[in-house]
């Protein structure tokens, strides 16, 4: 039995335009030609076992600069809770996605808005496996909740 196409083999599918998906269809993207822009790049990401949205990746535009390495332009990257609801949003002028890492980064800067917080600052480093984000300048956090206590 054929293994299942990856999850981003599966959503190249779905939201690139076709033209990138049969130049890419070979060999996975490495027929793709390098500093090739893609306009209004989308890609939406699904858990495997409940379909349900995980997170929606999108910029204005990316800047495929080989396999490993992609260049995004107004980066917005939405994460879902499993009901469905929005859990996070982080945005960024420019980012730098490390493919095989499930790492996006970037020297420019950030917005990240939770339910009860807001995070900005520059310098920042997003890992996907670990699930978080450093942010390494400039840093300011503004909180929508009571803290209570906290300096007591």
């Amino acid at each position: 039995m054929d293994a299942p196409p990856s999850r981003l083999a599966r959503f190249a599918r779905r939201f690139l335009p076709p033209a990138v998906v049969l130049a890419g269809a070979a060999g996975g993207f490495a027929q793709l030609l390098p500093n090739a822009p893609i306009p209004d790049f989308h890609l939406p990401v699904f858990d495997a076992a409940t379909e349900r949205k995980t997170s929606d990746l999108r910029g204005a535009e990316a800047i495929y600069h080989s396999r490993d390495l992609i260049e995004l332009h107004e980066f917005t990257l939405v994460l879902f809770l499993p009901d469905g609801s929005q859990n996070l949003e982080v945005k960024s002028p420019k980012a730098m996605l490390h493919v095989p890492e499930r790492i996006a980064e970037g020297d420019q800067a950030i917005l990240v808005r939770g339910p009860s917080y807001e995070l900005t600052g520059r310098d920042w480093r997003w890992e996907e496996k670990e699930n978080h984000i450093i942010v390494r300048q400039e840093v300011r956090v503004t909180f929508k909740a009571a803290l209570g206590n906290l300096l007591k």
